[in-house]
């Protein structure tokens, strides 16, 4: 779990949060919940009805948008290259024994 710390300490003014906040309400856009983090630490965190902070849900096609961020940022880190082939990571799989299906 990330620490908490108030939105001023990271820079970010706790109204422009609220104005936020607000504003998904009056826009009546069909948000969950959020989580804002900023310099690693939580600065806000907002739930809706009839959903709450331990309520699984599902993330279907999400899931490769999280996948391609993760992939970004290991790129910029330089731990991961384009060219490296998935199979080196499974070493414990056989080559031959996966298929793609598109």
């Amino acid at each position: 779990m990330l620490e908490r710390a108030r939105p001023e300490s990271a820079g970010v003014a706790h109204e422009r949060i609220l104005t936020f906040m607000h504003r998904l309400e009056e826009e009546k856009l069909c948000m969950h919940g959020f989580l804002m983090v900023r310099s690693g630490r939580t600065i806000a965190e907002g739930h809706w009805k009839p959903f709450y902070v331990k309520i699984q849900h599902r993330l279907d096609s999400s899931t490769k948008s999280f996948v391609s961020i993760a992939i970004g940022i290991l790129i910029g880190e330089n731990k991961l290259r384009l060219e490296e082939k998935v199979m080196s990571f499974f070493p414990d799989v056989e080559k031959g024994t996966a298929y793609i299906r598109m």
